[in-house]
C-alpha cells in the first residue's frame, strides 16, 4: 500500500510557469519548472477556459497515467484572487488587470462586471430586458432603439439616430446641431421675458 501511495505522490507536484508560451501548437503548451527540473506540459482548464500563462504562474502538475513525460498542468492563481463576501458567491477574473464577473448572492442574483479600461460587446444584437441605469456619459453611435424605462444620469451623446418608444423626459441643457433647444431656449423676432 505504501508504494501505491508513494507512487501517486510523485505523479502530483506543484510547478511553476518558467517561459512564456507561444499558442502555435495543436495543444497550449508551456514550460514549467519543478524540483529543480524544466519541462513542457499541456495546460489543462475548464471546458471553454483558455489563456496564456504568465511567468510564475502557480500550478499542479499531474503525469497521465503514471507517465511522467505525459504531463498535464492545471493552474491557479491563489494570490491574486479577488476576496469574496459571501459564501456560494461567484468570481471569474484576470488576476493581472483585476478585471472581474462577480455573481453575488444578495437575496437575489447580481452580476458586477468590473474593468478599468474598457467593455466591448460585439454581436449581431444585444438585448437588454428590464430597467437600464447608466451613471457617466453615454456616447451612442449608431441605431438604438429603446422601448421602456431607461435611466441616463450624466451627459448623453448621441451619433446617429436615436429611436425613443414612451414618454421622454430630459433635463438640464438640450443641443441639436451645436444650438440649445431646452426649456431656456428663446426664439427671435418673439416677445423676451423680462
Amino acid at each position: 500500500m505504501r508504494g501505491v501511495v508513494n507512487f501517486i505522490r510523485s505523479m502530483i507536484r506543484w510547478a511553476r510557469v518558467t517561459r512564456a508560451g507561444k499558442d502555435d501548437k495543436g495543444w497550449p503548451i508551456q514550460q514549467f519548472g519543478y524540483l529543480g527540473k524544466t519541462a513542457d506540459m499541456v495546460v489543462w482548464g475548464h471546458y471553454g477556459f483558455h489563456c496564456l500563462l504568465p511567468v510564475d504562474t502557480l500550478a499542479v502538475f499531474l503525469a497521465i497515467g503514471g507517465n511522467r513525460e505525459d504531463r498535464i498542468a492545471l493552474p491557479g492563481s491563489p494570490r491574486e484572487r479577488p476576496r469574496l463576501d459571501v459564501p456560494g458567491e461567484l468570481v471569474y477574473f484576470h488576476p493581472i488587470t483585476g478585471t472581474e464577473i462577480r455573481f453575488k448572492d444578495e437575496g437575489e442574483l447580481v452580476i458586477n462586471v468590473t474593468s478599468g479600461a474598457e467593455i466591448t460587446v460585439t454581436a449581431d444584437r444585444t438585448t437588454v430586458n428590464g430597467i437600464v441605469d447608466v451613471v457617466g456619459a453615454v456616447n451612442l453611435t449608431g441605431a438604438v432603439n429603446m422601448t421602456g424605462a431607461v435611466t441616463i444620469t450624466g451627459p448623453l451623446d448621441v451619433s446617429g439616430t436615436l429611436d425613443v418608444v414612451g414618454a421622454t423626459t430630459l433635463g438640464s441643457t438640450v443641443t441639436s446641431g451645436s444650438k440649445n433647444i431646452s426649456d431656456t431656449h428663446t426664439h427671435g423676432g418673439g416677445p423676451q421675458p423680462d
